[in-house]
Parts: structure tokens; sequence; C-alpha cells
């Protein structure tokens, strides 16, 4: 009984070594398997929090685009404002000398009144 034994563990001898070199590249490739898969879930996982980061950043430029847009219309209104308060001074300004003007022109005009009907 011996020798069928011996024969039969000198038979499955290479075989086992055969299985036992593809146990430990299958084990390798696992490992390396396991390695891409963890390096495609960091990817992954930065891809989303970049993909969010571009998201805020687009909202967020879109906001920009808004605020500046009504900064500029409201300093247009602004500067239009000023413009009237300007023009208005402006015309106070010459009302204000037309009726100082008017009484410089009166006050002349009874001078030569007086001048001229002096006995």
């Amino acid at each position: 009984m011996g020798q069928p034994y011996d024969g039969l563990q000198a038979a499955l001898a290479p075989v086992m070594r055969q299985l036992e070199r593809i146990d430990a590249q299958t084990r390798e490739e696992l490992k390396d398997l396991r390695m891409d898969v963890k390096d495609l879930r960091r990817e992954v996982v930065g891809k989303d929090v970049q993909k969010s980061e571009m998201d805020a950043m687009r909202s967020e430029i879109v906001r920009l685009k808004e605020d500046r847009q009504q900064d500029k219309k409201e300093a247009s209104e602004a500067l239009l404002a000023l413009e009237k308060k300007q023009l208005s001074a402006r015309e106070l300004l010459a009302l204000r000398l037309a009726g100082v003007g008017a009484v410089f022109l009166v006050i002349i005009g009874v001078i030569d009144i007086l001048i001229r009907f002096r006995p």
C-alpha cells in the first residue's frame, strides 16, 4: 500500500507546486488589484470633491457676475442722481447770479436816472 501512495504523491507533487505558484501569483495579482481599486477609489473621491468644488466655483462666478451687474447699475443710477444734483446746483447758482445781476442793473439804472435828471 505504500507504493501506490508514494506514486500518487510523486505524481501530485508537481501539480501541488504548480497550484502553489498559481496561488502565489493569484495572491500577488489580488494584492495589486486591491491597490489599483484603492487608487481608483481615491481618484473617484477626488473627482467628486473636485466636481463639487467646481460647481461651487461656478455658482460663485455666477453670483459675482450678478453682483457686478447690480453694482454697475447702482453706480450708474448714483452717477445720474449726482449729475441731476449738480445740474440743480448749477441752475440755482445761475438763478442767484441772475438775481444779483438784476439788482446791480437796477442800481445802475437808478444812478443813471439820478445823474440825468440832476438839476
